[in-house]
């Protein structure tokens, strides 16, 4: 094993350790970047199951854009506003 090899198992052995903290931290925070589908449903006033069904349906203009971590899907807080934003110019111009 080389020694590129081993820095970068080291580095992923560290990242793996070091990510569910960072993410819990992020996303538990109420002024957190990222939320996750339930907080991000609340956030927008729409269904969880909405932006499941949205998910599964691959790019969906009708649902925000999304993370996946692992198991976890993520939405950043300011492409939840963006795409409210979009759709109430949409709405305002019919």
């Amino acid at each position: 094993m080389s020694l590129d090899d081993i820095v970068r198992e080291r580095v992923r052995a560290e990242l793996r350790a070091a990510l569910p903290a960072l993410l819990d931290e992020l996303v538990g925070s109420p002024k957190g970047e990222y939320l996750d589908t339930a907080a991000a449903a609340e956030f927008i006033g729409l269904s969880i199951q909405y932006l499941e069904c949205g998910r599964s349906k691959g790019r969906n203009p009708n649902v925000p854009p999304h993370i996946k971590v692992g198991r976890r899907v993520l939405y950043k807080r300011s492409d939840l506003v963006a795409f409210m934003e979009h759709r109430r110019e949409r709405e305002v111009l019919r």
